[in-house]
């Protein structure tokens, strides 16, 4: 089985040469045909949300659901939103290939967040911007205490409302 590891590998990947149908100025996005998908890929391929517009987390979440209920594995899950998401960042010509690389391993890190989140349908997740120091200073907390900087928010937001 194909992990999401292998995607982002795959997108993480800048090639001097060749080229197709899902490559643009030196970013390789993982292609769809190369993906396991279930006996009805045409249904996967009617995804609503494709490109820059799976930056929204209402469309992003919609789409993890939608390939959920698909029959897709939560791997391929996430494999399948880095293939419809990756194209439109790398056609993106103001960005850089590290800028693009970089944007397309965010998107990554967000979309295996919220299909992991499935798992447990009483979990929400947030979206909150943090500035540098405070940030800085949850992964340092994060750290001491021996969990992850989303861990360590989610304890900490959790006494504050007992």
């Amino acid at each position: 089985m194909k992990t999401a590891a292998l995607a982002i590998a795959i997108v993480g990947a800048c090639l001097a040469a060749g080229g197709g149908p899902a490559r643009a100025a030196g970013l390789e996005c993982p292609r769809l045909a190369d993906l396991d998908t279930p006996a009805a890929p045409v249904e996967v391929e009617r995804l609503r949300a494709k490109g820059i517009l799976l930056e929204q987390p209402a469309e992003l979440q919609a789409a993890a659901g939608f390939l959920r209920e698909q029959g897709l594995s939560a791997d391929d899950s996430i494999n399948h939103l880095i293939a419809f998401y990756c194209p439109a960042v790398a056609a993106e010509a103001s960005l850089s290939d590290e800028e693009k690389a970089a944007r397309v391993r965010e998107f990554a890190a967000q979309a295996s967040r919220v299909v992991l989140a499935e798992g447990n349908v009483e979990d929400l997740v947030y979206q909150v911007p943090l500035d540098p120091n405070t940030a800085a200073a949850v992964s340092e907390r994060a750290r001491q205490a021996g969990i992850t900087p989303e861990e360590w928010i989610a304890r900490t937001v959790e006494s504050a409302l007992r």
